[in-house]
């Protein structure tokens, strides 16, 4: 007897559905990610998650390095931090960190999220920024850790 299910659209037919393992392409992350934010959106009266990024790009037009993330119900969440390696340690992760800060204030966030792997030993340049280290998960692969942070702009009303 074929499995049923009850939806929106009426009777579904669980045996004719095709689930495949994929690797997910741009335009399945954007659709899921609409979907799911329109409908939290629908259920919670709350802002859309929506992406933001910031590029750095030398004489010659070249993407040396950039930030990404989302704006996400009040915070914002670093996703990607990367700059070129000729380019480390030169200041500019420091400006790209200026610009997510002013960013923030712009949109009233009440807090900047952001995590890292052990591998890149880039914890204490958070922290130099204002960031708090908030908990440490372990269990990867090799015994490597990522490290999670948070830096606090806004108290929470009491």
């Amino acid at each position: 007897m074929p499995h049923q299910a009850l939806s929106q659209r009426g009777n579904v037919d669980i045996d004719k559905l095709k689930i495949s393992l994929t690797t997910p392409s741009d335009h399945l992350e954007e659709h899921l990610a609409l979907k799911i934010t329109e409908e939290a959106s629908l259920k919670t009266g709350l802002k859309k998650v929506c992406s933001f990024g910031i590029e750095v790009k030398d004489e010659n037009n070249k993407l040396i390095g950039g930030l990404s993330g989302y704006e996400f119900y009040g915070s914002l969440v670093i996703d990607v931090l990367w700059i070129d390696p000729l380019y480390r340690k030169k200041t500019i992760g420091s400006l790209l960190l200026k610009k997510v800060d002013a960013l923030a204030k712009q949109r009233n966030i009440k807090f900047i999220s952001v995590s890292t792997m052990e591998w890149w030993d880039c914890v204490h340049f958070y922290e130099k920024h204002g960031f708090k280290l908030e908990f440490i998960r372990d269990g990867f692969d090799n015994g490597y850790k990522q490290y999670h942070l948070k830096k606090t702009l806004l108290e929470p009303a009491s």
